[in-house]
């Protein structure tokens, strides 16, 4: 049984695979783990999971798009948005043809790619194409082919996923942990106002990521983050179990 701190659990069978989430997070374990039968494992360091990650990485970046279907089919509605809006200053302006270092901040500012280092980003952002959508258009619609990820420059987009819906502003990728998902669309978009956005081809993020692992790294620790919280709220409150010490007759 896996346990957060808030008491959140949820039980797990074999087969499973524990830690992953630890490990492409960073920093300490964030769940308790406690066994409710006899179990038997086997342990591999995070060195050596990060090294096979980075030496299979024809294997390791289509993964990432299975990793986003498999948190499509867990949560029905959108990653909340940022509790702080970005200050003005710190986004560039939507006016204008942008150039590289315009296309490099934005991307940096996103939740998604901002762990990267800056040579990662730079050679992501010189893929970026500008799209412009007037009021109203749409982007795409549910069932539509996924080839690109998009990253609002300016304006303010609409996605709409059954009866959940969210507004995408400056510096969101949009659709979040939703955008890396590779099958048909889950969810329309279309401007609420004229829409500034950035597209990058999935093979050209593919591409970068297999020259630079720290890319990788990155858009997988923001979706180990969204499968941890989805997880989270899924479980139900339960108490923790009061270990029994051994004790001498």
């Amino acid at each position: 049984e896996l346990e957060d701190e808030t008491c959140n659990a949820m039980t797990v069978e074999s087969p499973a695979v524990l830690g992953v989430l630890d490990a492409s997070l960073g920093g300490p374990h964030r769940r308790s783990a406690y066994a409710l039968t006899d179990v038997r494992v086997y342990t591999i360091a995070v060195s050596d999971w990060t090294d096979l990650a980075e030496e299979n990485l024809h294997e390791s970046v289509p993964m990432l798009a299975s990793n986003a279907s498999g948190l499509v089919d867990m949560g029905a509605g959108f990653a909340p948005a940022d509790d702080a809006p970005l200050r003005p200053t710190l986004v560039p302006p939507p006016g204008g043809t942008p150039g590289l270092f315009e296309r490099l901040m934005l991307i940096r500012l996103t939740r998604v790619f901002g762990d990267a280092n800056i040579q990662s980003l730079i050679s992501l952002a010189r893929h970026a194409t500008d799209v412009s959508l007037a009021p109203g258009e749409v982007l795409f619609t549910v069932g539509d082919a996924t080839r690109d990820i998009y990253i609002v420059r300016g304006g303010q987009l609409l996605a709409e996923r059954g009866p959940h819906a969210r507004h995408f502003m400056a510096a969101s990728v949009v659709g979040d942990y939703m955008a890396f998902d590779d099958r048909p669309r889950a969810f329309s978009a279309r401007a609420d106002n004229a829409v500034q956005l950035f597209a990058i081809p999935f093979d050209d993020l593919y591409d970068v990521m297999e020259d630079r692992f720290d890319l990788w790294r990155a858009v997988a620790r923001y979706l180990a983050g969204e499968r941890l919280r989805l997880q989270t709220e899924a479980s139900s409150p339960r108490s923790r179990p009061v270990p029994v010490a051994n004790t001498a007759d």
